[in-house]
């Protein structure tokens, strides 16, 4: 885009169209609710693979494993969405939710799921960063 492109047309438009112009961004306790779930989702998924591979319910190979994956905050996000949602949808979303990142640890639970399920339930719990005049 050159200069006289954005000084011509860009930097006027903006102006006269209020709308056009980003909002403000979200205070820092909003946009550290994604990061706070990810480290505290890993730290429990991580603990509980300590507890069963000195217990002998998960192989000592499985030390090695690491999980630090976007997921967790992915799984805060789409649940503190919850409070986003209008009225009549959020009971069916909410339940959607908690359905989708509970039904993996009735098959087959694996750390990962635990951490999952951590993740959704530590967005769910930030509900007084949703309000408007928080």
């Amino acid at each position: 885009m050159s200069p006289a492109f954005e000084e011509e047309f860009l930097v006027p438009t903006l102006h006269q169209h209020p709308r056009a112009v980003p909002r403000p961004r979200p205070r820092p306790h909003r946009r550290h609710v994604a990061a706070t779930a990810h480290v505290l989702a890993t730290l429990v998924s991580e603990s509980i693979l300590a507890w069963a591979i000195r217990h002998g319910h998960a192989p000592p190979s499985a030390a090695d494993t690491l999980d630090m994956g976007a997921s967790y905050a992915l799984a805060d996000v789409i649940a503190v969405l919850t409070y986003c949602i209008p009225r009549p949808w959020r009971p069916p979303y909410l339940f959607a939710v908690l359905v989708i990142y509970t039904l993996p640890l009735t098959a087959n639970p694996t750390f990962t799921d635990i951490g999952h399920l951590t993740a959704a339930l530590i967005g769910l719990g930030c509900y007084p960063l949703t309000r408007r005049g928080a």
